[in-house]
């Protein structure tokens, strides 16, 4: 018999403190697609291939659907938020051999406070 270390509800499911988790999570996955517009716009990551910002727009895309599908308690979706932030931190690694703090900045806050919200709800996860 599994021992249930958490004790949520079904009514506990979608908490302020979830929303609130979720609502942090989707903000910082808007960040790659107003940086590819800004990059498309050439106010920043000027001379940048425009394929570069294509595939940083539609990974920041798949990312925000990934947080929105998180707070709908879909197990995809976190694996999918998860890969996608890491994918964007590789594409610009390798596309321009500089580091992005805010995919490093993100992928850190979900490991450590989206995960702290997600892992106890695991469960109600489908």
């Amino acid at each position: 018999m599994a021992q249930d270390y958490f004790k949520i509800s079904k009514d506990e499911i979608h908490s302020t403190g979830f929303k609130i988790g979720v609502f942090v999570l989707f903000l910082l996955a808007c960040i790659p697609v107003f940086m590819s517009y800004l990059g498309m716009k050439e106010i920043f990551f000027k001379n940048a291939p425009e394929w570069i910002l294509i595939v940083y727009f539609c990974l920041g895309i798949f990312t925000v659907f990934a947080s929105i599908g998180i707070y709908f308690l879909k197990k995809f979706a976190v694996y999918l938020y998860a890969f996608m932030v890491f994918a964007l931190y590789i594409l610009f690694l390798l596309a321009y051999n500089i580091e992005l703090q805010d995919t490093i900045f993100t992928l850190f806050i979900f490991i450590g406070f989206g995960l702290l919200l997600i892992i106890p709800r695991w469960k109600f996860f489908t």
